[in-house]
């Protein structure tokens, strides 16, 4: 027999006196939104989230968003409880596939092709180091998103 972890961790966080944190589990979907298939809640301690993120590119917009995710998620609760936000890059769980004979992505060369905006953004950097980095970073992002 399967249950919901939802139903498991209930009785558990109202017999603690914190059922915010369960109201927080219950409402992740709705606070992040689109974003809910990217970040999941991996530890929550004490007025600390970690949130547990599946693609690097995203770890560091979150980071950079952190204040305006901490203000959402503080929104949604019945008062301020969360006064950090921390991210940890995870995998996420793949399920069993079939063994397939088609190729697959990792067999077919990876070609990635900025485009003229890109381009033109990495040509304005004078630094040629700089400039390395960065084409070097969004070519990753690509690639991680590929595979």
């Amino acid at each position: 027999m399967t249950s919901h972890i939802k139903t498991l961790l209930q009785p558990f966080f109202q017999s603690n006196n914190q059922p915010w944190k369960m109201k927080l589990l219950e409402k992740w979907p709705e606070i992040v939104g689109q974003l809910a298939n990217r970040v999941t809640i991996e530890k929550i301690y004490q007025e600390s989230i970690t949130l547990g993120v599946y693609d690097s590119c995203w770890m560091q917009e979150l980071y950079l968003l952190s204040s305006t995710l901490l203000e959402t998620i503080n929104r949604n609760l019945d008062q301020p409880r969360i006064k950090q936000v921390r991210f940890k890059l995870v995998r996420k769980k793949e399920q069993k596939k079939k063994k397939s004979t088609a190729p697959t992505h990792k067999d077919e060369p990876l070609t990635i092709t900025l485009t003229p905006t890109q381009r033109n953004a990495l040509e304005q950097i004078t630094d040629p180091d700089l400039r390395t980095a960065l084409q070097s970073f969004l070519i990753r992002c690509y690639q991680e998103k590929r595979t």
